[in-house]
């Protein structure tokens, strides 16, 4: 599979207030629209103008809004009786400012929303994100970096706030991260069919509540494997940044989805190992038609966790990357390809 490498500026502030109080103050002056009444409104909206009105109506007075959380920290939780340290992942953005990244670079609509990590250790209370410049710059687009770089202050802003360390500098971490895609000749529908045909789609909100009623790992597990589908993988959420990008042109363009996909005894496996690996897991996939075809694209998971020198995570981050790859092959045909040209051989 064709890749690019990418060298990620990963961003991370450490507080010293209570982690509940971080998240709050973090979260103040973020929208926190009702997603499915949200998903209706921006559908129902007949141009950009109607669009533009839905977002204004659901952005907070930071200009972001929060898409969805995950709780890692409850899932590693279970396995210690309800002890331990405290961790949630969030997904914010804007999309209006992710539509004007993703007209020049696509894969933009990977990392918008941007994933931040508020996570408790011995030292404070972490939170950390992807500057969204870093994970841009090798696609040379200047109108897009230009916009990127806004987002990364007002994202660099919130962080600090919530942590109240305004006026410091924000520690950084380099990672060479290995971008991997395929690109189909198939119909876009049929490639997204065949994306999600092994992957578990459960109620999600259903899901969460049978998460939170579970007393131990063993009632977690039985949960979790209830839900993944016949590829040991769930869907948590799929955001449609290709109907945003059509507004714009009368509802006509190129299709775009992006999935998050994962298994909350993976992301365990990982995050106790490598609590940073919480940002990455589930994984997004991103699905985009252009004019050569239809790319499927995500990031591997052990480059992103290699500067981090754990060998348990590791392992398992292998694991993942051939599971999500076989998946890409096969929506995309790739597969079939490969067998027909060692039958030939």
């Amino acid at each position: 599979m064709p890749t690019i490498n990418i060298q990620v500026t990963r961003f991370s502030v450490v507080s010293t207030r209570p982690f509940d109080e971080v998240v709050e103050r973090l979260t103040t002056t973020i929208g926190h629209p009702d997603l499915n009444a949200f998903t209706k409104a921006m559908t129902a909206a007949k141009d950009l103008a109607e669009l533009e009105t839905v977002v204004r109506g659901a952005i907070g007075p930071a200009g972001l809004m929060e898409f969805t959380r995950f709780d890692p920290g409850e899932v590693l939780r279970k396995e210690h009786g309800g002890q331990g340290f405290k961790m949630v992942r969030f997904l914010v953005g804007n999309p209006l400012i992710m539509k004007e990244m993703a007209m020049t670079i696509p894969d933009a609509a990977a990392y918008a929303p941007l994933t931040i990590l508020v996570d408790e250790r011995d030292d404070g209370v972490h939170l950390s994100y992807d500057s969204m410049a870093s994970l841009l710059t090798p696609y040379q687009s200047e109108p897009a970096l230009v916009v990127a770089r806004d987002l990364d202050l007002k994202f660099e802003r919130l962080l600090e706030s919530a942590a109240g360390t305004e006026g410091k500098k924000m520690p950084t971490v380099n990672v060479q991260m290995k971008r991997v895609s395929v690109v189909s000749a198939r119909p876009f529908a049929e490639v997204v069919e065949r994306l999600t045909a092994t992957i578990g789609r459960p109620d999600i909100n259903a899901y969460y509540e049978e998460i939170a009623r579970a007393k131990n790992l063993s009632d977690l597990e039985t949960v979790v494997r209830k839900a993944i589908g016949s590829s040991g993988l769930m869907e948590f959420v799929r955001f449609d940044p290709g109907e945003v990008l059509r507004k714009e042109h009368g509802g006509e363009g190129f299709k775009m989805l992006r999935f998050v996909f994962g298994n909350p005894l993976i992301m365990k496996e990982l995050a106790r190992a490598v609590p940073d690996a919480a940002s990455y897991a589930p994984v997004t996939i991103l699905v985009d038609e252009r004019d050569d075809g239809v790319h499927l694209s995500h990031d591997s998971m052990v480059s992103l966790l290699t500067p981090y020198g754990s060998e348990p995570a590791l392992a398992i981050a292998r694991d993942s990357d051939l599971m999500i790859e076989r998946l890409l092959e096969a929506a995309a045909g790739t597969d079939e390809q490969q067998i027909m040209t060692q039958n030939s051989v």
